[in-house]
């Protein structure tokens, strides 16, 4: 089934930008390995993408850039709408069968329809990267330690003196 939607972005080409609505699930880390090391990179979740009403996939994952920062703690439910390209690439492992999957990238005009937006509430993606970490192991900490997912007690103390500092300024 869900091949069937991505078919949908694939019909959109990428020849230009469309806007998309999706909404959002939860957020999550993956582990981006550099000649230095491995290195977690915040991502988050939107199922039931939509453009013009019509949905082209079930899910996508998206890097937790500045423009999604911007929106503040996204609650489960919560409507993003973004302009986006379409972009293949290839999906699998080395033993498996390798495929061509869509996806939308390099998101912009990011922002939250179904209500108003809680400015910095959130620690910013690009200045404060392992904070915003911190809070998503928090937030998955059941699922991640009980899935032998990357959970890290150091992460998620940078995001509680973040947190503690932040509620000090209001």
């Amino acid at each position: 089934m869900a091949n069937e939607f991505r078919d949908e972005l694939k019909k959109l080409g990428n020849k230009q930008r469309f806007t998309f609505e999706g909404t959002f699930q939860k957020t999550g880390i993956k582990v981006a390995s550099t000649k230095s090391g491995k290195h977690y990179k915040p991502t988050l979740l939107l199922k039931d993408v939509k453009y013009n009403n019509k949905r082209v996939t079930e899910h996508l994952w998206f890097n937790y850039t500045k423009g999604f920062g911007t929106l503040g703690e996204l609650k489960l439910g919560d409507i993003v709408q973004f302009d986006g390209r379409v972009d293949s690439y290839v999906k699998g492992y080395f033993t498996e069968t390798k495929k061509r999957d869509y996806k939308i990238e390099r998101p912009t005009k990011i922002k939250l329809v179904n209500r108003d937006v809680i400015p910095n509430s959130l620690p910013d993606p690009l200045k404060e990267t392992t904070e915003l970490i911190g809070y998503i192991m928090k937030a998955n900490e059941k699922f991640y330690k009980d899935n032998d997912r990357p959970y890290d007690e150091w992460y998620v103390q940078q995001y509680e003196n973040w947190r503690e500092k932040h509620d000090k300024r209001k």
